[in-house]
């Protein structure tokens, strides 16, 4: 009950930080690329807005949070049934049984990177982690795994439950490493300095390399067909929503495939005969963004 109420009051104290920031026009700038102005896309109780920078393209919520902020949320407040309740030693052992076909199952992620012609025992970052459940499920299927995760809790149970190696950052990585593929799914909408770690990510990336982000999808097509689950998927938990049309002026230069999949159902809305292949990235196509989550695969050019 008291960790409930701290957590409370501490919400109440980050609201009020906020207010205070639009009363005096601070952290009003993008927090990505620090680019001024940009056009107001959405607003939320009446003290958040959501803009599109003019230079990134990004859409990020207005007022934005600090550093220091933004750790203290995500290390003491953040909280999410799904996401942040680790589980009991027998759960895990339930889940590892059954190759957690039974929560978060990873097996579309491995065999979209079969399609991929992603080498079989190739270096994945799997970049917010949680508490390992992915990073487990890649390890099993042959890969080398580079995990990350900031959840000082979560990063621990991976540790020492899944006898995973958790590092605290993309800097954090062995000296000199090159992978082939930096994975995250529903992580970049929490990160402020985004366009920052995109260019480690880049960095980090051999040569043919595949980038891998899923997150809420911000496209206007989702927005035409609901927009009020579009409305609640970006706030005080995601400071960024990202979209096609930052994803296609992020990797203008790269090959590139923008999916989008429904929670409905999770199957990603691809044209009838249509499979994912590296010739598919090359091509650039433009397919159904109507769905809630958006998946960007982008290749680093030889």
């Amino acid at each position: 009950m008291r960790k409930k109420i701290n957590r409370q009051w501490s919400k109440g104290l980050l609201f009020l930080q906020c207010l205070q920031d639009v009363l005096l026009n601070r952290h009003m700038a993008c927090p990505s690329c620090g680019g001024q102005g940009g056009a107001t896309v959405d607003r939320r109780f009446l003290l958040f807005s959501l803009v599109r920078c003019p230079q990134c393209k990004l859409m990020s919520r207005r007022p934005f949070d600090p550093l220091e902020r933004s750790v203290h949320f995500y290390q003491s407040l953040y909280h999410e049934p799904a996401v942040t309740i680790l589980p009991s030693d027998a759960e895990l052992e339930s889940f590892k049984q059954a190759n957690f076909r039974t929560y978060n199952s990873f097996e579309a992620w491995l065999r979209l990177f079969a399609q991929l012609e992603v080498p079989r025992d190739g270096v994945i970052v799997d970049f917010g982690c949680n508490w390992g459940y992915g990073s487990w499920q890649f390890r099993q299927a042959g890969y080398q795994v580079r995990s990350i995760e900031l959840s000082q809790p979560r990063a621990a149970f991976a540790r020492e439950k899944l006898g995973l190696t958790v590092y605290s950052g993309v800097d954090q990585l062995p000296p000199g490493e090159q992978v082939d593929v930096f994975f995250s799914t529903h992580v970049l909408e929490h990160v402020a300095s985004l366009q920052g770690l995109l260019e480690q990510a880049c960095q980090r990336l051999k040569p043919g390399g595949l980038f891998f982000a899923m997150t809420p999808n911000g496209s206007d097509a989702f927005r035409r067909v609901d927009e009020a689950w579009w409305h609640l998927l970006w706030g005080r938990k995601h400071c960024n929503y990202l979209d096609d049309v930052f994803w296609r002026q992020q990797f203008a230069a790269w090959p590139l495939l923008l999916l989008s999949r429904s929670i409905k159902d999770y199957q990603l809305r691809l044209p009838a005969g249509v499979q994912v292949s590296p010739a598919l990235l090359d091509e650039r196509p433009m397919f159904d963004m109507a769905g809630h989550e958006l998946i960007v695969l982008a290749r680093k050019p030889r």
